[in-house]
């Protein structure tokens, strides 16, 4: 009984410390909520929104602890006109950031990408694409590369 009580509190302090946080709005089949982790487990048809970034996968783990989802099966992660899709992903809220295991494939309009693996940052807007890659721009010769860099915001490639 005091185990749960102090497990109450502690996630209510976890909550009022942490308003600046979005929350994310989960949907999924089947659930199994561990409090001592402050940690979902999703299954079927997950969703996971926060803010305008929208995950979608067959089963992911969610912490509310560490703002992080860990997806897998048939991931998508969409946010604005940027698409990535996966075999899995790691999301951190936390850093802005996500890593994607492939095959990967990265589509915006007149771009796509595909590649073994990647990451993106939200704050320097680089994608990073390794393994295999290939780039299709519209009007353009495919590009082939073991390692390929992506600036979303400016719409130009850096050298890795």
């Amino acid at each position: 009984m005091i185990r749960k009580l102090l497990l109450l509190m502690g996630t209510l302090f976890f909550l009022a410390v942490r308003p600046a946080l979005a929350m994310p709005e989960i949907r999924y089949d089947h659930q199994t909520f561990h409090p001592d982790t402050l940690s979902y487990d999703l299954k079927g048809n997950v969703s996971v929104k926060v803010g305008s970034r929208v995950i979608t996968a067959d089963e992911a783990v969610v912490s509310l602890l560490t703002n992080e989802v860990r997806a897998k099966g048939n991931i998508r992660l969409v946010q604005d006109d940027l698409t990535f899709t996966g075999s899995a992903a790691v999301v951190r809220q936390s850093t802005h950031s996500a890593d994607v295991d492939g095959p990967l494939t990265f589509v915006r309009e007149g771009l796509e990408i595909r590649a073994d693996r990647g990451s993106f940052d939200w704050e320097s807007k680089l994608a990073r694409f390794e393994g295999h890659v290939r780039c299709k721009r519209a009007g353009q010769a495919e590009i082939k590369k073991d390692v390929l860099i992506y600036n979303v915001e400016k719409d130009t490639f850096q050298e890795a």
